[in-house]
């Protein structure tokens, strides 16, 4: 088994680096094991292993969330390796190909969003490495078991971004801080428009000396002013993850005191159950996850068999806030839970005995 890099390196968008032809090897190379076809894109594994239950639906609420945001539908072929894509370079587990034959993602759950956004913007061009992987990283979902991409303390001025060469210089964190912050300035329509023009006539407009007119152009300031308006807002711009809440839905009990009770025991037929997750120690883990809907915003009494992570569902993916995202211990806790979605999950090992329970109603008076 090769090495694993996924919890200290950044993911890398492969795109046109690859000519048409290595793209193709690199696909008839994969061996796959299964295969399932979804809406606007076919998933192939190269293990034996049960996909389980919740793992498609899983996997398409995320190609569907990022869709919806993008207002892009390219399809796509998703390669999901047990040990990681040996045909990615640097290194890296996960990457994403465009070629004349269409686009391919190598990728595990965990990546999956990320390289799913670079999947779904490929065809707007390839633009600079900061560009590319700070709008992957700001569409990313924060699950099914989040590692904050690597960034700095003080992301510094933009042209620290600007200067790097490849994806493997770029610090992610601080791209997507930045990439944030032009999207809410031109507004998603504006910010893919940016994103199209980034790359025409195959040089980077970014680059010293052609950056004040795509500067200009697109923000209507120049290059000082861009950079001294980003440091003086960016303190307002830490990345907060998004939590796309993917996991299938359960609903309350009607009745005049509705109710909301959960229980499952990770068994990989369960339609709560995502996995596997091949860990770095060689052993496999699955998500037992579920969303629901908070009708008003209150105080709710939850009883928990086992320990959870709570977690409030991102509103705007281009505007994320932090809502709550923390672990409970088992037993009782009441809380305020504000209204919209929000999502529980616990990873295990494997089927659990007793099973796990949540039960979630309206705090009394």
């Amino acid at each position: 088994m090769r090495p694993r890099l996924r919890s200290t390196s950044p993911r890398w968008l492969l795109a046109l680096l690859l000519a048409p032809g290595l793209a193709c090897r690199a696909e008839e190379d994969f061996p796959a094991a299964q295969s399932f076809e979804l809406d606007g894109f076919h998933l192939y594994t190269d293990f034996d292993e049960a996909v389980c239950a919740g793992t498609l639906p899983y996997l398409q609420a995320q190609r569907d969330r990022i869709v919806a945001i993008v207002g892009r539908d390219d399809p796509f072929k998703m390669y999901w390796a047990r040990d990681g894509y040996p045909g990615c370079p640097f290194g890296r587990d996960d990457c994403t190909t465009r070629s004349d034959d269409g686009i391919a993602i190598y990728s595990d759950l965990q990546a999956a969003s990320h390289e799913m956004a670079h999947a779904l913007l490929a065809r707007l061009g390839t633009p600079a490495p900061w560009l590319i992987e700070g709008t992957a990283t700001m569409l990313e979902d924060g699950e099914p078991y989040y590692i904050p991409p690597k960034g700095t303390e003080d992301p510094g001025a933009p042209d620290v971004l600007f200067s790097a060469a490849t994806s493997d210089d770029v610090f992610y964190a601080d791209a997507a801080r930045f990439t944030r912050y032009i999207a809410q300035k031109l507004g998603l329509a504006g910010f893919l428009e940016l994103y199209a023009a980034s790359n025409e006539g195959g040089e980077d407009p970014w680059a010293a000396g052609r950056r004040a007119s795509v500067v200009a152009e697109h923000l209507g300031v120049d290059v000082e002013t861009l950079e001294a308006d980003y440091a003086a807002a960016r303190p307002t711009f830490e990345r907060h993850p998004n939590f796309a809440c993917a996991y299938s839905p359960i609903a309350w009990s009607s009745g005049p005191a509705p109710a909301l009770h959960f229980e499952a025991t990770g068994a990989c037929d369960e339609p709560w159950t995502v996995g596997p997750i091949f860990t770095d120690a060689g052993g496999t883990a699955y998500i037992i996850g579920a969303r629901f809907d908070v009708p008003e915003t209150a105080n709710y009494d939850l009883t928990l068999s086992d320990e959870v992570r709570l977690t409030a569902c991102t509103q705007d993916p281009l505007e994320p806030q932090p809502g709550f995202n923390g672990t409970l211990s088992r037993g009782a806790h009441t809380m305020q839970l504000t209204a919209g979605a929000w999502q529980f999950t616990s990873r295990v090992g494997g089927p659990v005995d007793p099973a796990l329970t949540v039960d979630i109603e309206l705090a009394g008076p």
